[in-house]
């Protein structure tokens, strides 16, 4: 992927083109470089936390992300769809990732009492308490490389923009699991 600065420079000329031959439509070089910064930051925050967490305790960011759902949800437990939706993935992935937690004794698989046909995955106290660890060193990291590079104004920028694009692409319909 070609650096920030890159893109604005190299990959894209004034007519939108880049050396693809795909095209930008009608976006600026400002637009450009705004995707391609937040792209850049994303999967490098992404990747680097990911990493912190499991060299930590042994969960990736998608783990902590399901237990944390998990952790807040009534009874410490939610149906499998339910959970599909919270952390953005197609239910058998969750399935996938509900097993591997399982298999750690971090949650357990129970049956619904409202609907014997459901399946809940509940967080277990083994979970809670390997959570209450990552989400120190969650913290932690948000802290050190989100919140503290930027102001108070970045910050509350950058989260009213997110929430309204996550908000349109929910809206939309369009499919967001992987």
């Amino acid at each position: 992927m070609a650096s920030v600065e890159q893109a604005g420079d190299d990959a894209c000329n004034r007519t939108g083109h880049n050396e693809t031959g795909a095209t930008w439509a009608d976006a600026d070089d400002l637009e450009i470089l705004s995707w391609h910064g937040y792209l850049d930051t994303a999967i490098r925050a992404y990747h680097a936390l990911n990493r912190t967490l499991h060299t930590a305790h042994a969960l990736s960011l998608l783990d902590v992300i399901l237990l944390d759902f998990l952790m807040r949800s009534p009874d410490g437990a939610a149906r499998m769809g339910d959970l599909a939706q919270a952390v953005v993935l197609m239910p058998g992935r969750v399935t996938q990732q509900v097993r591997r937690l399982e298999g750690q004794g971090l949650l357990r698989r129970i049956a619904s009492e409202r609907d014997k046909r459901s399946v809940l995955a509940q967080i277990t106290p083994a979970g809670r308490a390997r959570m209450r660890l990552a989400l120190r060193t969650y913290a932690g990291w948000v802290r050190i490389h989100y919140l503290d590079p930027l102001s108070r104004r970045q910050v509350t920028a950058i989260g009213d923009s997110c929430r309204r694009i996550s908000t349109a692409l929910r809206e939309s319909g369009m499919p967001t699991g992987r």
